[in-house]
């Protein structure tokens, strides 16, 4: 089961190659749905075929890779708590709840009308 948010990061050899794939990836991209070639450890060829939103995803994840090294997968009705939020947006707990007051921050709200984030 996919986490809340998963931190991916990969070392600088690997961002070489996340931006030698991309570069393969962008040009899938432009004909719609595409055709993927993968070798497995036998050194078997498998075709799959994926459409182009999905090879769109792929190409945003490798994009961040090539740039900073890391990338965050969040699933899109996550609630995270305060500590994970400060946690991945680099920032602190209190500001967290200083722009979740101010509305910058979404939160869900309780039957009370009080503003609460999963543990």
């Amino acid at each position: 089961m996919l986490r809340a948010i998963t931190r991916l990061q990969v070392n600088d050899t690997e961002r070489e190659e996340a931006n030698s794939a991309l570069s393969l990836l962008e040009r899938a991209t432009l004909v719609g749905d595409s055709g993927l070639f993968v070798n497995d450890t036998g050194g078997r060829t498998i075709l799959g075929t994926m459409p182009a939103p999905v090879f769109a995803a792929i190409r945003d994840i490798l994009t961040a890779f090539a740039e900073s090294g890391e990338a965050l997968v969040m699933k899109p009705d996550a609630e995270i708590s305060p500590q994970q939020a400060a946690e991945f947006l680099g920032i602190s707990v209190p500001l967290v709840h200083h722009r979740r007051k101010a509305g910058r921050l979404p939160f869900p709200r309780t039957c009370g009308g009080y503003s609460h984030s999963a543990s």
